[in-house]
């Protein structure tokens, strides 16, 4: 491994152009490259870090239980959404959507569209959810909610 000391000191300015090159090339699930400069290495560290902590389990016994006690397909949403952001009360804004595998999004479509038949005979089966729900992601496994896909804005103390 190589040590920190044989890189070169970097200005102000060079640490944010080499965190912005780790931010604009380097993916989490790829393998550190030694031979970068150490402030880029502690960066994809950071990203793999935020990676772990944006990635959530849900399991159909969990969704299955979101729909329990509800009478409006809002509640569901939001319990689902919680499931996502255990933090959702204190987010202004969400841009895009988090991400599930197709088989985790099914399910969850199909739960809605059962519970829209129920309690929403008026309107499209499904359409809150298709609309507002999560988005289908290819590379994340089964049961798993990435909050890669989207950018949260929060309330500031």
């Amino acid at each position: 491994m190589i040590t920190k000391a044989l890189f070169r000191d970097l200005s102000e300015v060079e640490i944010l152009e080499f965190r912005q090159w780790a931010r604009d090339n380097y993916k989490p699930e790829d393998e550190i490259n030694t031979l970068w400069h150490s402030v880029v290495q502690d960066e994809c560290a950071d990203m793999i870090i935020e990676t772990q902590n944006r990635i959530r389990t849900i399991t159909p016994k969990m969704i299955d239980g979101c729909l329990e006690g509800c009478n409006h397909q809002m509640e569901v949403w939001e319990k689902l959404y919680r499931i996502a952001l255990p933090m959702f009360d204190e987010i202004t804004h969400i841009t895009n959507w988090p991400s599930v595998s197709e088989e985790t999004y099914m399910y969850i479509s199909r739960k809605f569209i059962e519970f829209d038949k129920v309690h929403h005979p008026e309107v499209l089966f499904g359409g809150l959810w298709m609309n507002s729900g999560f988005a289908i992601a290819t590379r994340i496994a089964d049961w798993r909610i990435d909050l890669n896909t989207c950018k949260i804005e929060m309330k500031h103390a």
